[in-house]
């Protein structure tokens, strides 16, 4: 019991410590209190069922999903709010910002691992030497906040990125292709047999999450799902 009240003092104390480093500002218009303010949440909304059951869509644009991926789910269009947070999360040092979007990721992921419980979660790893420079991963921040009930699924080391890559921003479909095949391997003694659910930022041609399925499915995965906090062929219109 008095671990727990340790734990439970030591949480509190890093999340005031969190709010003076980071304080709580919206990404869309700078107010300060909240992650996200109320009319900037309205003014971008977010993806809502009926959706396509494979790509989350609506209208179906599984065309759009690469073939290895069984399913994808994401939060919302890569506009407004949403892409502010994530480029302040990747480039601006706002670790805190993971929480509040893996929790908008969370109700996507429990509902594929309810249908797949035996599932691994997995972040989209960077190399070591990125993630040395930037501090930590942010797929593993997101991963980890999205996790909840399912943290014990959580398996950062099933996935690895032997070869640094380019950054993929700016790159064509093509040129994203080229740069991300070969630099990821699996671990098979923790992915043969099981599901695989990746976790990454940002869904855009979908060339990152392809390339680590496919050295997945060869490790003997039996499957592989993909959720994200955006998709960048998605606009505010797509969920008006």
């Amino acid at each position: 019991m008095q671990g727990a009240r340790a734990r439970l003092a030591l949480r509190t104390v890093g999340g005031h410590v969190a709010d003076l480093l980071w304080p709580r500002t919206c990404p869309g218009c700078g107010e300060r209190g909240a992650w996200v303010c109320a009319y900037c949440r309205l003014d971008l909304p977010l993806a809502h069922e009926p959706w396509c059951a494979r790509c989350g869509a609506r209208p179906c644009s599984c065309h759009a999903i690469p073939s290895v991926l069984a399913l994808a789910r994401s939060v919302g269009p890569h506009e407004g709010w949403l892409a502010s947070a994530i480029h302040a999360l990747k480039y601006e040092g706002e670790s805190a910002r993971a929480g509040h979007l893996g929790q908008a990721m969370a109700p996507l992921l429990h509902d594929v691992m309810a249908d797949e419980p035996g599932s691994l979660i997995v972040p989209v790893p960077l190399h070591r030497r990125r993630e040395r420079e930037r501090g930590y991963n942010q797929s593993s921040l997101l991963a980890r906040a999205a996790a909840g009930p399912w943290s014990a699924s959580l398996c950062p080391s099933a996935l690895r990125r032997d070869r640094r890559t380019a950054q993929q921003v700016g790159l064509s479909g093509a040129e994203r292709v080229r740069n991300v095949d070969g630099a990821f391997a699996a671990d098979v003694d923790q992915v043969m047999g099981r599901p695989v659910v990746l976790i990454d930022d940002v869904l855009t041609t979908g060339s990152t999450v392809a390339a680590c399925a496919v050295v997945l499915l060869d490790a003997g995965a039996a499957a592989v799902a993909v959720v994200t906090v955006t998709r960048a062929d998605w606009t505010a219109r797509t969920w008006a």
